[in-house]
């Protein structure tokens, strides 16, 4: 009787299939963990870990005050839309960084390291086969380091920097010469900026306090040469009595008009009362009011006619002196503008020195790493657990496929 090729294959016979093999899964998971027990004595991976905070008016008393008494500089303001710690970030993540690293590292071997720090040193340069001097030596250690720092922007503006080495020394050095080097170059960064601000600001203050100079020169020329300041002194002293002088007699004329009202109404009043016979002559009446009103329209009238004489007379020779006075009030005009652009350019420069000030103290480090801290990662469980999974994934994987592409035994007629 022939086998039907076809026939379903029930899970239990799978099942069966599987446990008749525990054998090799046994062995595997062993093998597995005696994996990760040489994995984790004798291949540690310890990784570090370390925070910088870039500080901003959000974050920080003191840059919150110090941003508000700078304002804008120059007129412009420094833009806040975007994310402070992931342009950081990227900024540290690049070559020139992580070469001004080693250099960094170079020259801290030559001068102040601690006898731990040396150590460290000597045994990352020595594990290259380039020897120090050499050309690719200072890149073929940046390329290393930065295969073992990553910096990751977070919220709240930090910037997370972690270290992974097979030394729990290397780790921590690594985590906190990196965190100080960031800082100082974020920092220059920053006020690379500034001080090309500064240079421009100092270079026009210069050029306006030239022509301030030149414009003060020709002003002195012209109010002292050929008797232009006593022309100067009369006209500006003329001036300001035409102008008096016109206002009174406006002011005159007004009250000549509100003056020459109030008789007409008194006249009407006072033949109103003569007509129906209870004319009285007090102080207070209407025929008294009248006689005083008319008195002093008359004294008005009389005033109008002298001011307005003076003012012919006077007002001739103020004209005379019309043209120098144009002159002269056109440089005082130009003067005044170039004074008013200089000042904004020195309260600009001082604004500067403050953004100076906040960048100085911008970048903090929030946490640094110990020695005391750093453990080998994954743990020696966790290990155990992910080579276990493993094994037993890859022994499943190879029964499945063992049985799978086994040749068929040939069945009996």
């Amino acid at each position: 009787m022939e086998t039907d090729i076809n026939e379903e294959i029930s899970m239990y016979q799978v099942m069966q299939v599987f446990i008749s093999k525990w054998k090799y899964l046994v062995i595997l998971a062993l093998i597995g963990i005696l994996g990760a027990l040489v994995k984790h004595k004798f291949f540690p991976v310890y990784p570090s870990q370390g925070k910088l905070l870039i500080k901003d008016p959000k974050n920080s008393q003191i840059q919150s005050f110090i941003s508000g008494m700078v304002g804008n500089v120059g007129g412009l303001s420094v833009s806040k839309g975007y994310d402070t710690a992931t342009k950081a970030a990227s900024f540290l993540d690049t070559n020139d960084f992580f070469l001004s690293m080693v250099e960094g590292m170079q020259n801290y071997l030559k001068e102040d390291a601690s006898e731990e720090h040396k150590k460290v040193i000597t045994e990352i340069f020595t594990s290259f086969k380039i020897k120090p001097g050499d050309e690719a030596f200072n890149q073929a250690v940046a390329n290393w380091l930065r295969s073992k720092i990553t910096f990751s922007p977070s919220k709240g503006g930090q910037i997370i920097v972690k270290v992974k080495s097979k030394r729990k020394e290397r780790s921590v050095f690594i985590v906190n010469y990196a965190l100080s080097l960031a800082k100082e170059k974020l920092v220059e960064r920053e006020l690379q900026d500034f001080d090309s601000a500064e240079r421009y600001f100092k270079e026009k203050i210069e050029e306006v306090k030239a022509r301030l100079e030149k414009l003060e020169e020709q002003q002195i020329g012209k109010l002292s040469g050929k008797g232009a300041l006593t022309v100067e002194m009369q006209k500006g002293e003329t001036s300001q009595y035409l102008s008096n002088l016109q206002k009174e007699i406006n002011d005159i004329e007004m009250k000549i008009t509100e003056t020459g009202t109030e008789v007409v109404l008194l006249r009407k009043k006072v033949k109103r009362e003569k007509y129906n016979g209870d004319l009285t002559l007090n102080k207070f009446g209407a025929a008294s009011r009248l006689k005083m009103v008319t008195d002093e329209y008359k004294a008005l009238k009389a005033k109008l006619r002298t001011k307005r004489s003076y003012l012919k007379r006077f007002g001739g020779k103020g004209k005379k002196l019309l043209p120098v006075q144009s002159e002269i009030e056109r440089m005082k005009a130009n003067y005044t503008f170039e004074y008013k652009i200089y000042e904004n350019l020195r309260d600009s420069l001082a604004k500067i020195g403050l953004q100076k000030t906040y960048m100085k103290n911008k970048v903090e480090i929030l946490e640094g790493d110990r020695m005391s801290r750093v453990r080998s990662r994954p743990g020696l469980l966790m290990m155990m657990l992910i080579s276990i999974m493993i094994s037993q994934v890859i022994g499943l994987a190879g029964i499945y496929l063992f049985e799978l592409f086994k040749p068929l035994e040939d069945s009996p007629l």
